[in-house]
Order: structure tokens, then C-alpha cells, then sequence
């Protein structure tokens, strides 16, 4: 009798990465929006700092800011980071920092994600002095780095949307796609929310942003648009969790 000849098997090979995440991830273009971490002056009123009166609104990390930024940072960095920019306040530039020293690269400091200053209830104030910055994050640049050359002032709501949706047109000219790309996006909740609708074109966008969360987008291609990949405001990577949420308020119900 004739032997059956065994027939060979080969190994199936993951169908456009689908069940590879991590050669996914690397063929794609990615942008992690990040609100800073928990601030000081929200547990104590005189911050021992010599720009509060002059900077009223810039008020630094707490200890659970320090912390949420520092676990943030060990999170975000599993994988590499390609920039981090960051609004030039100094809750941010914090935040910021402990991404950059784990992540070793350079903070762009942009005058476009910063705080939303409401021009209801704030008037102009300065910002961190190009001194200080050298002194206290010497990873960060900022003289000629801005896309957003305006610096924070008082805005209404429409202001603020229109100046970042400027930003965002300026940003995606200048950081065009490259497969395996990362940027971060540090800034604030209302600005963070503003950049979300903008980049993924969902005006109704208004999900609660915590402190020190990520929100993750991705694209596969130049003529590929924006898509969510993770849980919008995620605090997952945060050992106290979901810590002071914002959100736009909803209207009242009638």
C-alpha cells in the first residue's frame, strides 16, 4: 500500500495586522491628547510660588498632579514618543516634563493648545518667562517654535474654537504622516475636548476629560482621517483613576 503524503501546513500570517496590535501600532501615525495633572491651587490657596500674583492662573502641579504626571509618563513611554508639545502653562510644562525625561525628547511649547481663558471671568496675564522655562524645563523650546504665534489672552468661546481649529490646520501641515509616529498633545480640558472634535470632525464631541488622561487617535495612511483608539479621556493607567472630570456644560433639560 501506498503511504498518504502528509500534506505541509504553513503558518497563517496576521491579515493587515488585525491581530497584531503591535506591528499595528507601528504602521500607524498616532496623536495622544493629554490633559495635565491635578493642580495646587485646587487644595491650597497660597502656592509659595513668586509668579502668583502676576500669573494668577498658572498655578503648578500638586503632589497628586506630580504623581498622576509621573505614572502617565511611565504609561506612555512603553512605546517611543516622537515630540511632545505642550501649552505654555506651567501645569503642563510639568506634565510634559515627566514624559520628556523618560521619553528623551524635545518639548514644543504651543501658544495653540493653551488654556482657555474666559473672557467673562479673566483678564490678560502674563505667561512663563523665556528665563524660567530655561531653568526649569530645559528640555523645552520655545522662541520661534509656536505654529500659533498669538499668545494666550482672554477669549470668548468662538475665539477659542477658531483658534484652535487654526492650529490644528497648522499642525497637520507640519507633521505629516510617518508610520509609527507619536505625538503628545499636553494641555487643558476645554482645549483638550476643542482638539478631539477638531481632529476626528465631531462637533458634538464632549466626553469628560480628566486630569493626566489620554486620548488616543490614529491613522493609517496621508489620505487616512483621524479615528479614536482608545477610550476617550482614559485614566486607566492611573492608580487613583478618574480624577476631576470637565466637560462643557450640557444644556438644561426643558
Amino acid at each position: 500500500k501506498k503511504k498518504k503524503k502528509k500534506k505541509k501546513t504553513t503558518e497563517t500570517k496576521p491579515h493587515n495586522n488585525i491581530n497584531n496590535p503591535k506591528q499595528k501600532a507601528n504602521s500607524q501615525m498616532e496623536v495622544v491628547v493629554v490633559r495635565h495633572g491635578h493642580r495646587l491651587n485646587w487644595v491650597q490657596e497660597d502656592w509659595g510660588v513668586e509668579w502668583q500674583k502676576n500669573r494668577p492662573n498658572d498655578s503648578p502641579l500638586s503632589d497628586v498632579g506630580l504623581q498622576q504626571a509621573r505614572e502617565l509618563a511611565q504609561h506612555l513611554t512603553q512605546r517611543p514618543v516622537s515630540i511632545i508639545y505642550a501649552s505654555p502653562y506651567f501645569r503642563t510644562l510639568q506634565t510634559a516634563n515627566e514624559i520628556a525625561l523618560l521619553a528623551g525628547v524635545p518639548i514644543h511649547v504651543e501658544n495653540g493648545i493653551s488654556e482657555w481663558t474666559n473672557s467673562e471671568k479673566y483678564q490678560k496675564e502674563e505667561t512663563i518667562t523665556p528665563k524660567e522655562l530655561a531653568e526649569s524645563f530645559p528640555l523645552a523650546k520655545a522662541e520661534g517654535q509656536s505654529l500659533y504665534a498669538t499668545e494666550p489672552e482672554p477669549e470668548t468661546l468662538d475665539e477659542i474654537q477658531e483658534r484652535v481649529k487654526r492650529f490644528v490646520a497648522l499642525f497637520e501641515e507640519k507633521e505629516k504622516f510617518e508610520e509609527g509616529k507619536r505625538i503628545i498633545l499636553v494641555s487643558h480640558a476645554a482645549t483638550s475636548i476643542l482638539l478631539i472634535r477638531e481632529l476626528l470632525h465631531k462637533p458634538d464631541f464632549n466626553d469628560p476629560i480628566s486630569t493626566c488622561s489620554k486620548t488616543v487617535l490614529t491613522k493609517a495612511s496621508p489620505t487616512d482621517d483621524w479615528h479614536l483608539a482608545s477610550e476617550p479621556g482614559c485614566a486607566a493607567h492611573l492608580s487613583g483613576g478618574v480624577a476631576s472630570p470637565w466637560h462643557f456644560p450640557l444644556p438644561s433639560p426643558e
